[in-house]
């Protein structure tokens, strides 16, 4: 048997991607893709969120005094 696989419209086939690196590295790829504008935005927007889920989750105190003061 022979198949032929072809993408008709790659641009409405949805992807995957797991990146697995230290919060340090995701604060600093936030900043510089912050730069480039749409569509780095939804990238943006993606890390900010893991980034303060991150952060409530293993500094929950630090921002508990830092909202209080907000």
């Amino acid at each position: 048997m022979k198949s032929k696989f072809k993408a008709i419209n790659p641009d409405e086939i949805e992807m995957e991607l797991t990146i697995s690196m230290s919060l340090k590295d995701w604060v600093e790829l936030r900043g510089q893709v912050a730069k480039q504008g749409h569509p780095a935005w939804k990238l943006i927007m993606v890390i900010t969120e893991m980034v303060a889920y991150a952060n409530q989750h293993f500094y929950p105190k630090e921002n508990d005094e830092s909202n209080s003061t907000q």
